[in-house]
């Protein structure tokens, strides 16, 4: 296994792209079935680039496998407020090559650019699922400093560096009368979000008498720090599905809302 400090392939593997059916056709489409998400991902990094974020990606031969993007906290998309501080905002190890190490080796490099700078680290970490599991950290002697929803702060430090915080939730859902009311919380630093963000504007429009989508772009972080928020969707006022969005999950929620209202209007 090799890491280069290299984003050419994150986005690929934040797609589920499988590389052992590599060529450029092939990428072709991949990309082009999450396009926005990927556009959006591509511009939001040369945004942040300057602004220190740092992108890593592990090799099995010519293979991506994994990655992890590191960003200084007073610019990262996440509800984290603290000083002297790196926050991992993804870290991804594709299912195939899990349990080899993969994981470890990448959050280590992260760990020692952090210290080395004197910042400590810290993550927003899943209670449960696949994705950043807050139990991968802990194992990894990260302490879970909080819990709020189904998030878990995950921190650690070797210099002292001041517990960080969660941002306090500053937004409040509103639902609408006589329609499906959609608030998306679109982070464009992950493309699917992007992409699951494209498939609740075209439902949006295709029932545009049922349904009203309210979107903030939590990719910049006056907005994290405004709202408290850095992702989500709320139907009709209840948070639905997880992190990265499915969009399967988000429009079979709002098709079950159009049903109960049209329920109840007859």
């Amino acid at each position: 296994m090799k890491i280069y400090e290299d984003s050419k392939d994150q986005c690929l593997l934040c797609i589920g792209y499988d590389f052992k059916e590599d060529f450029p056709l092939q990428r072709e489409l991949a990309l082009r079935k999450f396009k926005e998400g990927v556009k959006q991902k591509e511009w939001w990094r040369y945004h942040h680039s300057y602004l220190g974020l740092k992108t890593w990606v592990a090799y099995q031969g010519v293979e991506p496998v994994g990655h992890i993007e590191l960003i200084p906290v007073e610019h990262a998309p996440r509800p984290i407020s603290g000083e002297d501080l790196m926050i991992i905002t993804c870290l991804h190890v594709v299912e195939k090559a899990q349990t080899h190490g993969i994981g470890r080796a990448l959050l280590t490099i992260a760990e020692e650019y952090s210290f080395t700078r004197n910042k400590a680290i810290a993550a927003c970490a899943c209670e449960s699922g696949n994705f950043m599991p807050a139990s991968f950290f802990s194992h990894f002697g990260y302490e879970n400093i909080a819990e709020r929803d189904t998030q878990i702060l995950a921190f650690k430090s070797k210099n002292g560096t001041p517990t960080p915080m969660f941002i306090p939730i500053g937004y409040q859902p509103i639902p609408v009368k006589d329609k499906v009311s959609v608030v998306y919380f679109h982070c464009p630093q992950c493309p699917r979000s992007g992409s699951a963000l494209e498939k609740l504007k075209k439902k949006s429009r295709t029932k545009k008498d049922q349904v009203i989508l309210q979107t903030f772009n939590t990719g910049e972080r006056k907005e994290v720090e405004r709202l408290g928020i850095s992702h989500g969707v709320y139907i009709d006022g209840q948070v639905i599905g997880s992190f990265p969005p499915d969009p399967a999950v988000l429009l079979g929620k709002i098709d079950e809302e159009l049903r109960l209202k049209e329920s109840l209007t007859h």
